[in-house]
């Protein structure tokens, strides 16, 4: 019996889509070759002073908040970097390296804003080098990255871990700081409006590119690329504005589709718990739903009852 995987879709009895070509063919028509770069150009014109994500502490107290405007402009001056100064075009890759916060929101919408291809990836583990570093290189390799964009956290652990790196590839890869980048680009004095192409949005930016991969596997299994595709995104990001609240990971494709592209698209505003603070303390999630009055949440199956048991504990 032949393998199904391997029948092309050419070859299958597969029925038009009418509704989801109409839908990619509108978002095109209103929003250009780059749909969040000019959604989240708007949000900034339309209300630049409304929160667009609050970060929560260990506490499940605000620790970082940025508007849609500081939000656009930190974009803006990031996709700038990242074109100018390290001459990444559309369809070229990069790696994501964070833990979880703003700079990896920044670093990943500043991907999309110019093309550029994400690919978020957690940092090896220092007690577990001689797996982690490995993989981490396969990724690299294999999704042909040159830079790795991170924080100084990250930068650290990394230096660490080329102490005892095995894998020459490792030394291959060069560590981007963010926040050398945002010293090293003046800030924008451009009047920030949704009606022309953002500043930075390449006009070569269409439906048929590949704004992140997102990549699967345990350490000891190949690993599986998802590549997800902009209009693909963009039939699945409808909503109206409201408030999230999330642990997710954004490494996770849940966590980043649904957590983070899909309210940014609609002008939502997002709070954001640390997975380890979830980890060390469920009953915040839920907690944080009450407080901040989030009317959507986003969970793996079989984790609501975690916090619920500790409340009733």
């Amino acid at each position: 019996m032949a393998d199904t995987e391997s029948t092309s879709t050419s070859d299958m009895d597969v029925p038009p889509r009418p509704i989801s070509d109409d839908l990619s063919q509108l978002y095109h028509q209103l929003y250009g070759g780059s749909a969040f770069g000019t959604a989240l150009a708007k949000w900034a014109d339309e209300m630049p002073q409304h929160p667009a994500v609050t970060r929560l502490d260990g506490n499940g107290e605000p620790a970082d908040v940025l508007t849609y405007s500081e939000l656009f402009r930190r974009v803006q001056r990031l996709g700038a970097f990242l074109t100018e100064e390290l001459g990444l075009a559309v369809g070229d890759r990069v790696i994501l390296c964070y833990p979880p916060g703003t700079n990896f929101i920044i670093a990943f919408l500043a991907c999309l804003y110019t093309g550029v291809v994400a690919v978020p990836v957690y940092p090896p583990a220092p007690n577990k080098a001689d797996i982690d570093v490995p993989r981490f290189c396969d990724i690299a390799e294999s999704t042909e990255v040159r830079y790795s964009l991170t924080n100084t956290f990250c930068q650290r652990i990394a230096r660490v871990v080329g102490l005892y790196a095995k894998d020459n590839r490792w030394r291959s890869i060069e560590w981007i700081l963010t926040s050398d980048a945002f010293k090293r680009r003046p800030q924008t004095t451009r009047t920030m409006t949704a009606s022309p192409r953002p500043y930075g949005c390449d006009s070569k930016i269409d439906d048929p590119t590949i704004p992140n991969i997102t990549v699967t596997g345990q350490p000891y299994t190949r690993t599986r690329e998802i590549l997800m595709q902009r209009h693909k995104i963009s039939e699945r990001v409808r909503g109206h504005r409201l408030r999230l609240f999330s642990w997710l990971p954004v490494c996770h494709d849940m966590g980043l589709i649904g957590f983070l592209c899909t309210p940014i698209f609609f002008g939502c505003e997002i709070f954001q718990m640390s997975p380890l603070d979830f980890i060390r303390k469920p009953y915040l999630w839920l907690q944080g739903m009450s407080r901040y009055k989030a009317c959507a949440l986003m969970e793996k199956e079989g984790w609501k009852g975690r916090g619920l048991g500790h409340l009733s504990g």
